[in-house]
């Protein structure tokens, strides 16, 4: 299946989140903010196939893993103490479960689901008369008809359960809940994972690595910005002229030609709003432009306005373009 909205191979992607630091880049962006400096990565000639473990610079055990695109690879940093919120529990003896919004999953091997009384013997996947990897018991007890790979819309009704075989050993059970508990499990899953975050808000976090990507996105929107502004008073009062002409135009036009159902000022009114326009017009087309540091600095985004201070000081007052982004 084709790829969408693929990274820019340039752009390293530096994510904060409440658990901790996800980052997507190339090999070369993330070595050089210190990760995994002068090891080979997963997939290369003496990497590891899958993943990577490391210590960032911060102290921190970071896990790098190939991304799905080409030369990009993700790093996943979490920070300790901040796991999320936990479902799980030991259900029976090698049984473990986990409880989700949609229903409860069991996990264990094939004797200790039996002796939990969550599977019967000859229900899993690979028994005799079983599919190979997924057995479905509907609510009745009865198996999905059909081909295997048929939709079955009973299968995630309550009180219906899978079965999935993870591993030689172990299988997982997952077993649907009645409606009205999963909108309750939805309520607490929900109400937990925000108490978390607003913990996890109220933590200090490690300084970052490099600039996160939020913040290098605010600052690319920052110079865009101040790179639309007029360069030169010819320019800013062509714009004004234009400005103008548009909204001088339709002021007159609701004050003066009736077009609010006929409604507009008397003559007399009417012959002084048109000489006040003119009047305006003029200033706009002949007055004197001076060029306000003080207003400059106001409109100027916070992000990026040392960046053009000390631009303004090297430079005897006029802005220089700025440099192209850095990728780390």
């Amino acid at each position: 299946m084709a790829v969408t909205n693929l990274r820019p191979p340039s752009v390293l992607e530096y994510t904060q989140h409440p658990w901790g630091d996800l980052i997507y880049g190339t090999k070369e962006q993330l070595q050089s903010i210190g990760i995994a400096a002068g090891m080979a990565f997963p997939g290369e000639p003496n990497g590891p196939k899958r993943s990577l473990r490391v210590t960032d610079p911060r102290g921190l055990t970071a896990k790098v893993e190939r991304s799905y695109e080409d030369a990009i690879f993700s790093v996943r940093i979490p920070f300790p103490g901040r796991d999320r919120p936990s479902f799980a529990t030991v259900f029976a003896p090698g049984v473990k479960k986990e409880e989700f919004p949609w229903g409860d999953s069991y996990t264990g091997t094939a004797l200790s689901l039996v002796a939990a009384g969550l599977v019967r013997h000859g229900q899993f996947p690979g028994q005799l008369g079983m599919r190979k990897t997924i057995v479905t018991i509907l609510p009745d007890g009865s198996l999905p008809k059909g081909a295997p790979t048929a939709h079955c819309p009973e299968a995630r009704e309550p009180g219906a359960i899978s079965i999935y075989k993870k591993s030689k050993t172990t299988f997982e059970v997952h077993a649907i809940l009645p409606n009205a508990e999963q909108e309750r499990r939805r309520d607490e899953h929900s109400r937990a994972e925000r108490e978390w975050e607003n913990r996890m808000m109220s933590l200090p976090r490690p300084a970052p690595l490099c600039r996160p990507s939020q913040g290098r996105k605010e600052i690319e929107a920052a110079k865009k910005l101040v790179a639309s502004w007029h360069k030169s008073p010819a320019a800013f009062r062509e714009s004004a002229n234009n400005s103008s002409d548009i909204i001088l135009g339709m002021l007159e036009g609701k004050l003066l030609d009736g077009e609010s159902g006929g409604w507009r000022y008397d003559d007399a009114t009417a012959h002084k709003i048109e000489r006040l326009v003119d009047q305006i017009i003029g200033l706009i087309k002949t007055g004197a432009i001076v060029e306000d540091i003080a207003l400059k600095e106001k409109h100027t985004p916070a992000c990026i306005a040392g960046e053009l201070l000390v631009a303004r000081t090297q430079y005897g007052g006029n802005v220089v373009p700025f440099r192209p982004a850095q990728t780390a």
